[in-house]
């Protein structure tokens, strides 16, 4: 863009101003477009749901015709076995691994396999063991809920921990540091407080908007000044002794950005005492190598080599490749900063990917143990190959750095002189590694029994998604022979007998999203529950309870009444305790206790079950496999949670309601998990008002573990109420129920049309036009005219706009990839000395009016289609406005210049009814949401400052418009400012063109919600506007309308059977009501007419005709707006085909 004057004002937005709606949606891992679903699986599975709602519908209906119509009822049906829903939920990936592996003993249960399992793991040294000769380091991957369970197995061989727990980013401008949950960091600190000679030095991350950040100038400044008050906050734990920062994102920037960031980070650090260390990607250059040598205590290179899109399989750290590494690094980091990081990680090359997939050790090998595969020692590389073909036919090709690679890097390593080694992610290493950092570090020879036995204990495969947990196996032991040269102790050879394979489990019940399933834990409380059901009866939300024997036993009337009012119970053990701390047969007489017990109080047997100390997510570990793989060949459905808000943990009842929430949005919904005993539970129960009606207001639905599963209540609790008189007596109720459900919409369509109209009226007149301040310097102004395909219509639009009666313009036409003659024509302009024809290739309006904007160097841009036509004086109007520095755009006034059918004739009356009023009482909220794309006028620095126009809605100039307002510009109307267009002329373009603007202005609303939070009448009022008037209505009028007709139908088919005659019909209310909407629509449209007093009144003639002919096409085509949106399948731009037209712009003067 070449330099336009800004002001200060201005400058200072551009600054400090941006917002979320700025960033572009493909940098948050959205699709690049709003609604759009490429993947398509959205449509599908709302055309199951629709299907299967339809086909429900048609089968109760026939079940319901059955019913009435024969002289009995139908006969109860059984339920079907549990098992066979289970089975349903695992038929697309139909896997039973063996729970026992060749060697093991049959029918062994599962918790006593377990145990026998880990007593052939690596047993670490005792005794007198010398302490490690090298300083380890690790990486603790927050991403992996399973990497802090590496850390029991480490031998006592770590020295520091390196935990991805905080991340920066930029949010509004502003630079952030953004770290895990609590949750998340207590499995460390407790292995710490138990080890107390383990540093923790958390790895600070950069995502990609805080690297683009850096770019910026004063970004280093702005991130370590973030960091450097990071730094000074109280520390919880004293073991923290320094921070790391990841400088991967930073090598590919400038020196001077990685230098600038460096220095400030680490004088910080310092600051506070605390040690400053960063951690270097392997292709880091010299020179930066030099730089974080200068700065930081501590300087983590990876020996291991990055592969990205498109790299050839091949060694990670190939044996000589990984000695000249080491040797460079040597030269240009000190040795008591160098720490060279280990690779403990396989890369998996698949055909036809060409991004390489980084994996676990345990998720290679149970992948090699599936598929027949095997794992090859490549000595010369000094790393582990494989590769095998996966079910769907695709090769995998995998390198690993296992047991056998970390043994002879740590050779090399010590044979140089490192005095401090690195791990590159616990939770993916083979378990061999700790055999080896427990005997090679310590200067001990390496045992190859030691290694023999691998034990996948701490990594679970998990298929499926849902908080329901379906055990499907146990690990299985893999052997393997290490051969060691007793001279140089590096491993020479390896190979497998049997490949290892860890547990699996499958998940399932996700259900839709924002559902919501409340659930209570170690009840009954003789206190909290009866108090936690009252809340759940008043807001008639249902839950799910899983009992305590022990708590059950004692409180019988109150499990009575958790069945009585509605919800669900399940079991959670007689006396809570850790099942896979106890034998088989004490887990068996916990569950079976519960069971006898609650099936002596209800008369019911309970199916479903969750585990004391599940954690969400499913099991992580083979031991917890084991305690649960009982209760799924007993036939329990064992219920997870996916919302844990730690409600044992002490906090008020705001603060766990803000955790609740937060959690059920960063999750869609899900299955919340709280608790009714087992303690002091008050203010989980006082949190449980404002958690079900804020989430309700955010559009939540609580429902149950039933409908998440899609059966029936009594499949999850059978009983023996027929199933024939609750099918009738419910279609019966439905059938009452329909009735008022028409009433309910009737009245709602009443109650918001007569309040918008009214409403609409009352702000248009209160509007004054808009005075712009008196100056003598007129603003200069470039007319843009975006044109794909307009052959016919292009000169005429470039003569029209020639023809404007303003001093300083000039005229750039954007030819989007035209295939016609468009740009020959549009260039045959350019001898004149105001035209300036561009040519792209086909990029879409957006794409055009941005290079416009790129190339223009005037103050305003006022941009007109190629099929319009622009009045004389209409410029001069425009840019008169814009000597107020507050105003950010002005809509012109739309005209049907085209008015030769009843259709353009009707859009004709729609286009003057809707800008003489709704546009005039909007403009005086500043709530105007589109300032047309047939005439519209934008500040350019305005438009720069609001995100320039974007191609992530299908209406750039709603899109547009909305960011103007939310970036503190007032978009006004000037209705003396005039451009003729042409409309469509047939039916199938007029609804192919309002499917375009229907879902574009949704698309639109979507993206800019965030004006509702931030409380302009954008968001207040012009968007629920638009969502109810634009959207709602169009759903529910259709069944005012069916309530109407019902009417008429009864009215007349009880005529002369009744007293009932016309008076009595005619005043009746709801007819009343019915015909007051078009009245008052009538009477709003007469005053548009008085408003744009030089429209043809005839026009009104064709209410009527609008009313019931043509709302209807609009309704219709924002239906198929609703549809696309819900489906994700977008809309193309299609195309009207033009013409020309002549109107007369005399007649508008």
């Amino acid at each position: 863009m070449r330099n336009i004057g800004w002001s200060k004002k201005s400058a200072d937005k551009a600054a400090g101003g941006e917002r979320g709606y700025h960033e572009p949606r493909t940098s948050r891992g959205l699709s690049d477009r709003v609604f759009l679903d490429p993947s398509r699986r959205r449509k599908t599975r709302v055309l199951l749901s629709v299907g299967t709602v339809a086909i429900g519908a048609v089968i109760w209906l026939m079940l319901f015709a059955m019913t009435v119509g024969s002289d009995g009822g139908l006969e109860a049906a059984l339920p079907e076995p549990i098992s066979v829903l289970k089975e349903q939920s695992m038929r697309s990936d139909p896997r039973r691994l063996p729970m026992q592996g060749d060697n093991e003993p049959p029918n062994l249960a599962a918790i006593e396999l377990h145990a026998q399992q880990e007593g052939l793991r690596y047993q670490c040294l005792t005794g007198d063991a010398p302490a490690p000769r090298q300083k380890v380091y690790a990486v603790v991957p927050a991403k992996l809920p399973w990497a802090a369970k590496s850390l029991r197995q480490s031998c006592d061989t770590l020295h520091v921990v390196l935990p991805t727990w905080f991340h920066i980013t930029v949010a509004e401008g502003e630079a952030q540091v953004i770290g895990v949950s609590s949750g998340t960091r207590d499995p460390l600190l407790e292995y710490v407080e138990k080890s107390p000679r383990v540093g923790i030095m958390p790895l600070l991350q950069l995502d990609a908007t805080a690297t683009r950040f850096l770019t910026a100038p004063n970004g280093p400044t702005q991130v370590a000044t973030v960091l450097s008050d990071f730094f000074g906050r109280p520390f919880h734990d004293d073991a923290v002794t320094g921070y790391c920062l990841d400088a991967s994102p930073l090598v590919p920037l400038t020196i001077e950005t990685f230098s600038a960031l460096g220095r400030q980070v680490a004088t910080a650090l310092s600051a506070q005492g605390l040690t400053s260390c960063v951690k270097l990607p392997s292709s880091t250059p010299n020179s930066l190598l030099v730089v974080a040598n200068r700065f930081f205590n501590t300087v983590i290179v990876n020996g291991y080599q990055e592969y990205w899109i498109g790299s050839a399989p091949q060694p990670l750290a190939d044996k000589n490749w990984f000695e000249a590494h080491v040797t460079s690094l040597q030269e240009h980091v000190a040795p008591e900063k160098l720490v060279i990081e280990l690779g403990t990680h396989a890369v998996d090359w698949v055909s036809g990917q060409p991004r390489p997939e980084i994996q676990s050790f345990a998720q290679t090998m149970s992948a090699l143990a599936e598929e027949g595969g095997n794992a090859e020692f490549a000595p010369q590389a000094g790393n582990t190959r494989a590769s095998y073909i996966d079910a769907m036919g695709m090769q995998h090709r995998v390198w690993m750095l296992d047991a056998a690679s970390t043994q002879n890097q740590i050779l090399t390593l010590q044979n140089k002189g490192i005095a401090a080694i690195g791990l590159s992610g616990l939770g993916y290493e083979d378990p061999g590694i700790w055999a080896v950092l427990d005997q090679t570090t310590r200067g001990a020879a390496l045992s190859g029994e030691s290694l023999k036995s691998i034990v996948l204990s701490d990594y679970v495969e998990r298929f499926g998604e849902g908080p329901f947990v379906a055990p499907i196996s146990m690990p299985r032991v893999g052997k393997r022979a290490m051969l060691i040269d007793p001279t140089s102790h590096e491993v020479t050879s390896v190979s497998y007998s049997e490949m290892p394979r860890a547990g699996a489990v499958r998940l399932y019940g996700a259900g839709t999203l924002n559902k919501v399933v409340l659930t209570f834990d170690d009840g009954p409380h003789p206190q909290h529950t009866p108090a936690a059901l009252d809340i759940l009866r008043d807001t008639q939300t249902p839950g799910a309870f899983f009992v305590l024997g022990n708590s059950a036993i004692a409180a019988p009337d109150l499990v009575k009444r958790i069945l009585a009012e509605g919800h669900e119970l399940g079991s959670h053990t007689y006396s809570h305790p850790k099942m896979g701390e106890i034998s088989a047969s004490r887990a068996r007489v916990e569950v079976n206790s519960t069971q006898l017990l609650i099936n002596g109080i209800t008369g019911k047997n309970m199916r479903l079950y969750r585990e004391p100390y599940m954690r969400s997510g499913g099991p992580i570990t083979s031991k917890e496999v084991a305690s649960l793989l009982p209760l799924e060949d007993a036939g329990y459905i064992i219920a997870g949670m996916d919302v844990v808000p730690r409600d044992w943990v002490t906090q008020t009842a705001d603060e766990l309601a803000d955790e609740i929430i937060r959690q059920v949005e960063l999750n869609a919904g899900g299955v919340v998990l709280l608790h009714d005993g087992g303690g002091d539970q008050s203010q989980t129960v006082a949190a449980l008002p404002r958690v079900i009606s804020e989430l309700r207001l955010k559009g939540y639905t609580f429902t149950t573990l039933a409908d998440l599963l899609g059966v029936s209540p009594d499949m999850l609790m059978p009983h023996g109420d027929r199933v024939t008189s609750t099918f009738g007596s419910m279609s019966f109720l439905a059938v009452g129920n329909s009735w008022s459900l028409l009433q309910i919409a009737f009245w709602t369509v009443f109650a918001i049309g007569i309040c918008r109209s009214i409403s609409l009226l009352f702000l248009a007149a209160r509007r004054r036009r808009h005075a712009p301040p008196l100056s003598k310097d007129e603003p200069s102004v470039t007319i843009v005219i975006p044109a794909y395909n307009e052959t016919r219509v292009i000169e005429k639009c470039i003569r029209k706009a020639l023809y404007s009666e303003y001093e300083d313009f000039d005229i750039i036409v954007v030819d989007d990839g035209s295939t016609d003659d468009t740009y020959e024509k549009a260039i045959s302009f350019a001898y004149h000395p105001l035209v300036t024809v561009l040519r792209q290739p086909n990029r879409g309006k957006a794409a055009a009016l941005n290079a416009a904007l790129d190339e223009s160097q005037s103050e305003i841009l006022i941009c007109i289609d190629s099929d319009s036509q622009i009045a004389p004086n209409a410029v001069g109007l425009l840019a008169a406005h814009f000597k107020d520095p507050k105003v950010g755009a002005v809509a012109g006034r739309v005209v049907v210049g085209n008015r030769d059918n009843l259709l353009t004739r009707l859009q004709a009356l729609e286009y003057i009814t809707a800008q003489a009023v709704e546009r005039r009482a909007k403009e005086h909220l500043n709530a105007i949401t589109v300032v047309p794309g047939a005439i519209g006028a934008w500040r350019t620095t305005a438009l720069m400052e609001a995100g320039i126009f974007s191609t992530e809605t299908l209406t750039e100039d709603a899109d547009m418009t909305m960011a103007m307002i939310r970036s503190d510009y007032q978009v006004i109307y000037e209705d003396r400012a005039v451009a003729t267009t042409e409309t469509p002329r047939s039916l199938s373009a007029l609804m192919t063109q309002r499917l375009r603007w229907s879902l574009g202005m949704m698309q639109a609303g979507w993206k800019h919600l965030g004006a509702t939070v931030e409380r302009r009448n954008l968001g207040l009022v012009a968007l629920p506007d638009l969502a109810i008037f634009g959207y709602l209505m169009p759903l529910i009028a259709p069944l005012a309308d069916l309530f109407l007709v019902l009417l008429m139908i009864e009215f007349f088919t009880n005529f002369g059977a009744t007293d009932q005659d016309f008076a009595s019909a005619i005043t009746n209310p709801l007819i009343i009501a019915y015909l007051a909407l078009p009245a008052l629509e009538i009477a709003s449209a007469f005053i548009a007419f008085r408003l744009d007093h030089t429209e043809d009144r005839r026009l009104l003639l064709l209410l009527p005709v609008q009313r019931i002919f043509y709302r209807q096409v609009l309704y219709v085509s924002v239906i198929r707006a609703l549809w696309r949106a819900a489906t994700g399948s977008l809309a193309s731009w299609g195309r009207i085909a033009r013409v020309g037209f002549h109107y007369d712009q005399a007649k508008l003067t």
